[in-house]
């Protein structure tokens, strides 16, 4: 009989705790008992008061309606009402180390989307190291077509790419020359 009377004097004060935290809601939203009372279709305002100070609880049928008279999110709305009236429940579903039951099908789109996603950036990274070598490439084949030797590149990425050297070729045979930037 104890455990009952503590369980009954918990309840009743979360209930309280969900009427103040109801009641400066609606005196957020700048309504007094008897104006929500009619946004909400009840006919007495005494029913708002009585859920206010927690001896009454708002039917789970008008949540909705209460919680769009309140200018709250319905399912935030919800989630603090559960905490105050169902408090067991509300610590299961909210409490973070369980959550809402995934389906196969969402596993599996998961996965595909994760192996996806690393394939892109394998390929986004393969793609930028096979740019950089087609501009060396570039590079170097339009120096031997016009005889000239290649100068020390501009960009650092391809200076970096050379070493900063440059692939002479003359009478057959082939020799490295190194070149410096005298430009600055």
């Amino acid at each position: 009989m104890a455990g009952n009377k503590s369980l009954n004097d918990e309840a009743l004060e979360l209930r309280r705790r969900g009427g103040r935290w109801l009641k400066a809601l609606r005196e957020s939203a700048g309504l007094s008992q008897r104006d929500f009372a009619r946004l909400i279709d009840i006919e007495y305002y005494t029913f708002i008061s009585q859920i206010e100070i927690g001896r009454g609880r708002i039917p789970t049928e008008k949540y909705a309606v209460w919680a769009k008279a309140l200018n709250v999110d319905v399912n935030e709305f919800i989630v603090q009402v559960l905490q105050y009236y169902e408090p067991l429940i509300h610590k299961h579903l909210f409490s973070g180390k369980v959550s809402a039951p995934v389906s196969s099908e969402a596993k599996v789109d998961q996965n595909s989307y994760l192996a996806l996603k690393n394939e892109i950036r394998e390929l986004q990274r393969l793609l930028g190291k096979k740019t950089l070598e087609n501009e060396l490439l570039r590079e170097r084949l339009s120096q031997r077509n016009i005889g000239l030797p290649q100068m020390v590149s501009p960009t650092p990425a391809l200076a970096a790419a050379d070493n900063d050297a440059a692939e002479i070729s003359g009478d057959g045979r082939t020799t490295k020359q190194r070149f410096e930037d005298t430009s600055a």
